[in-house]
């Protein structure tokens, strides 16, 4: 009978043990985060005159480049963003509820993976012609987890 005892005994703490267990909170955010693993980094690609033209997207609008002259690594306008990974273009449709900026241009897109946001200097401006005009200014990409995926710091060149 002294055997018998124990027994019980050990199956109470299991019990009270697994019931601890379930009162710790699960942080779902954070289960998510390892689920999916880090934010991949992304480079964009040039785009070329030739580019701009075959994604149709000429007309009014800023582009984005990291030195002045240099070559344009996205385009948004009244519409969309656009910026080229590989040989594809990534769109993003434009955040009309967003700051307006130049020319028609958007500080926020929104696509199907991606978000872009746009930011400018408006005291850096510099009018280079009648239609034309230079910012400094900043992109921003994130992924469908709203992750940081590319930034950086160029010109802005606005116009139509």
């Amino acid at each position: 009978m002294r055997a018998l005892i124990p027994i019980p005994l050990v199956f109470g703490v299991i019990a009270c043990s697994a019931e601890n267990e379930r009162d710790v909170p699960v942080d779902v955010d954070r289960m998510n985060e390892l689920a999916l693993g880090p934010a991949v980094a992304i480079e964009l690609q040039e785009i070329s005159r030739a580019d701009v033209e075959a994604a149709g997207m000429l007309g009014a609008g800023c582009s984005f480049m990291r030195d002045e002259g240099g070559p344009m690594l996205l385009i948004g306008n009244r519409n969309e963003a656009i910026f080229k990974q590989g040989d594809k273009f990534v769109r993003a449709a434009s955040d009309v509820g967003s700051e307006d900026l130049q020319f028609g241009a958007h500080a926020h897109y929104d696509g199907l993976e991606n978000a872009v946001r746009i930011s400018i200097d408006r005291e850096s401006e510099k009018v280079i012609a009648p239609e034309l005009v230079h910012y400094d200014g900043a992109i921003s990409i994130s992924d469908e987890r709203d992750r940081t995926i590319y930034t950086a710091t160029g010109v802005l060149e606005c116009g139509a």
